[in-house]
């Protein structure tokens, strides 16, 4: 018969996992429960514990790249002054190295025109040739005077002369001093048309200044004639004056525009016009007329006029300053009779409205900014009187104080 052996046994219907004893008398419902409980509370924790972690990184890397694009700008806005000029307010300039205050400097330029025209009848003329020579004085550094009618000759003897005195300036050192001059020849003909030539001076002979004072062609010497030549009525030939002028003042002018330094200004009534009538060409079935214009243009230094006009309407400014908008204003000169090769002054009016405009050194107020706090920067804008206003911008905006480095400060001057 089998052998029953007993064991500790539960009955089939009572065995079941949450009837298993356990320790301190808790079933595994509770147990599971808990456990639930525990990963609950890390879900909550962990994504918070993340956030925080991130932040501060961001943080720190936001604080350490601010802090690699240290810089400043300082806007300053300068000392202005509106100024409306009239013309009950006259200049006065002096031709530069004539006097003190401000000076001007002249600007020649010359060239040719021409025009054919219908002629239908014939004159007889007798016309001088002439040249242009350069007189050059190798004797000493003593300036010579050389009197109206001065001969000079080639060495074919040919005899041209001066119609005006002229001085002639000393050395300077091994160099020689030289001037330009227009001569004609001593009589009409066009034996006188000759090439490029040298030149004595036959009032210096027998004495040491006739091998030291010479002169040499710079042009051929031309328009020696004697003959008939076509003629034109006076009605066509002052027409043709007109339009030849006309085309040479737009072509003079803007020549010498091109001509004056970026630190200059020239005004358009500061142009001054001078004409001289060329020997004219024979044509076929008429002549060709020909005149020869030169412009000369009054500058003034940009700088020095500013300062002038600062020092005499704005008397109390004792800053260096600019005049904004000199070049709108309207020129007009006040000397009916003012010659630019003889004059020595000249006086003058402007008319229209400009601002003065004080100037610093921006090179100066960038290393005295650099490193200051920002607390501390006003002092040193008050102290400068082209100053009228300044605000600083600091980045990183955090930072309490200025860039050590002025290469890192930006000035933005702001004008009205």
């Amino acid at each position: 018969m089998p052998k029953n052996i007993v064991q500790d046994v539960v009955p089939p219907e009572k065995r079941s996992i949450r009837n298993i004893p356990l320790p301190n008398n808790r079933s595994v419902k509770e147990i599971v429960e808990v456990k639930q409980k525990k990963r609950q509370g890390q879900k909550i924790q962990t994504p918070f514990l993340l956030w925080f972690i991130a932040f501060f990184s961001v943080a720190v890397l936001f604080f350490a790249v601010g802090s690699m694009f240290v810089g400043a700008t300082v806007r300053i806005v300068p000392k202005q002054e509106k100024i409306s000029f009239s013309e009950n307010t006259v200049f006065l300039a002096q031709k530069k190295g004539n006097g003190q205050g401000l000076q001007y400097e002249i600007v020649t330029i010359s060239k040719e025109g021409s025009k054919g025209v219908s002629a239908t009848e014939e004159k007889y003329i007798e016309q001088k040739a002439s040249g242009q020579i350069v007189i050059y004085n190798t004797h000493d550094a003593n300036s010579q005077r050389l009197i109206k009618n001065t001969r000079f000759e080639t060495p074919g003897g040919l005899i041209y002369r001066i119609n005006e005195s002229v001085t002639i300036p000393g050395k300077k050192g091994a160099e020689p001093g030289s001037i330009e001059v227009t001569v004609y020849a001593d009589e009409p003909g066009e034996k006188y048309n000759i090439g490029l030539a040298d030149f004595s001076i036959p009032g210096f002979a027998g004495t040491a200044r006739f091998d030291t004072f010479y002169a040499r062609s710079k042009t051929p010497m031309a328009d020696g004639f004697v003959g008939n030549i076509k003629d034109v009525s006076d009605s066509v030939l002052s027409m043709a004056k007109m339009e030849i002028q006309n085309s040479l003042k737009t072509a003079l002018a803007a020549e010498v525009a091109r001509q004056i330094p970026e630190n200059f200004i020239l005004y358009s009534g500061a142009l001054f016009f001078t004409w001289n009538d060329l020997p004219q060409n024979n044509l076929k079935n008429g002549a060709e007329i020909r005149q020869k214009g030169t412009i000369q243009a009054i500058i003034f230094d940009k700088a020095l006029l500013s300062e002038y006009i600062s020092n005499l309407l704005l008397p109390e400014w004792n800053i260096e300053a600019e005049l904004r908008g000199m070049e709108t204003l309207v020129f007009v000169s006040q000397d009916e009779t003012f010659n630019p090769e003889k004059s020595a002054s000249m006086r003058f009016v402007l008319k229209g409205d400009a601002i003065m405009t004080a100037l610093f050194n921006e090179g100066a107020i960038k290393e005295a900014l650099a490193g200051k706090p920002k607390n501390e920067v006003h002092s040193i804008f008050e102290s400068n009187e082209a100053i009228a206003q300044a605000k600083v911008t600091v980045v990183p905006f955090w930072r309490r104080t200025l860039p050590d480095s002025s290469q890192k400060i930006r000035i933005k001057v702001v004008l009205d």
